[in-house]
Formats: structure tokens, sequence, C-alpha cells
């Protein structure tokens, strides 16, 4: 059983979080996954992440997205 928690940084840009994985629409050298998150996210399986992390306009906008990929444990998703 994996214990680790899944955490995304969407809109991560420039700025590489340890332990996040890096979703931006750009792809940058510190960008993991390069989607449009407006567009969803489909290679995240529904309950699969425990953290978002959200620090752009844009993401931030986008977070209603996220609902069904984010663990019903996790919590509210929020902006940072």
């Amino acid at each position: 059983m994996n214990t680790t928690p899944v955490i995304i940084n969407i809109g991560c840009g420039r700025r590489r979080m340890a332990g996040a994985i890096g979703i931006d629409q750009i792809a940058l050298p510190t960008v993991d996954i390069v989607a449009d998150i407006e567009k969803g996210l489909p290679f995240l399986a529904d309950n699969s992440v425990d953290v978002v992390i959200a620090l752009r306009r844009k993401s931030v906008l986008a977070l209603p997205l996220l609902h069904a990929q984010v663990h019903p444990e996790a919590g509210e998703v929020r902006p940072c």
C-alpha cells in the first residue's frame, strides 16, 4: 500500500516544489506534465490526488475542474 501523498502543483511554471507533480501548459524543465487544466486532467484517476497547489490566478479559477480527481478525504480544494 502506497502511503505517499499525491501532490500536484498546477500552473507550476518555473517553480519546482519537492514531492509535487508539476503541471503547466508550457513545457519547461521544471514541468513534469504539460497540460491545459481548463481542458481537464484525464491522466489523473478519480480520487487519486491528496494535495492541490495552485499559486497562479488561472490555476485557482480552474480548481472546480479538479474535484473528481481529488481524494474525498483530502478536504476542500483551495488556492494557496
